[in-house]
């Protein structure tokens, strides 16, 4: 795969099969919560509380004997269920990540009600690779982080932004980003751009010093 085919295609399988093993499990498990967040309404609030906690796993705050056994009798139910269980209890393998966003795609496009459900499923596979995108950043472009650029009132910011997922902030942190002496096009440009955003945004990730 080439910069340009990375940058234009719309199957987030592609974009997977490129990356191979060179994946972090967390970027992994917040990408397939990402794309299991989108499910919506089509799934009970006790799912997305799952999610949450899935997401708090990835990032080490809490332990796998903690997230919710209960919710594990649920995953031959249907598709919704066994996607959120997928992410939660699987180890961020490459099958278990196509698995659970393939699951999460087609729930979307089966079902017609709700602000996006029963889009074409291209279409949802297209906003699942732009999500891989947000996450996993472009391999062919490593992008460095100046230590000094992580001033007080940046990382305030950054943390403020990830916790509550405001994304709607994260022009704001760019611009105290370059207030700090960053000129990254790539690391401004992402922050100002339209996403769309997840936890596990590659340039988010950078100020954080998360990997």
């Amino acid at each position: 795969m080439t910069e340009q085919e990375w940058q234009g295609a719309a199957n987030p399988d592609d974009l997977l099969s490129h990356l191979g093993d060179k994946r972090s499990r967390r970027k992994s498990r917040l990408l397939a919560c990402a794309c299991c967040q989108r499910m919506g309404e089509h799934i009970p609030e006790e799912f997305h509380e799952m999610l949450v906690t899935a997401e708090a796993y990835a990032d080490r705050r809490v332990k796998k004997h903690e997230l919710p056994s209960h919710i594990k009798k649920f995953r031959h139910l249907d598709r919704a269920a066994g996607a959120v269980t997928l992410v939660a209890y699987r180890n961020g393998s490459l099958a278990s990540l196509r698995l659970a966003m393939g699951q999460a795609r087609w729930v979307l496009a089966e079902h017609g009600h709700g602000s996006h459900f029963g889009v074409p499923l291209a279409v949802e596979s297209a906003v699942q690779a732009n999500l891989l995108r947000d996450i996993f950043g472009n391999p062919f472009r490593p992008v460095a982080f100046e230590a000094g650029w992580r001033t007080g009132t940046v990382l305030g910011l950054a943390e403020g932004v990830y916790e509550e997922r405001a994304w709607d902030r994260l022009p704001i942190l760019a611009d105290a980003l370059e207030d700090a002496g960053c000129e990254s096009e790539e690391i401004l440009g992402h922050l100002r751009g339209e996403g769309p955003h997840a936890r596990g945004c590659w340039a988010l990730d950078l100020v954080l010093g998360k990997e």
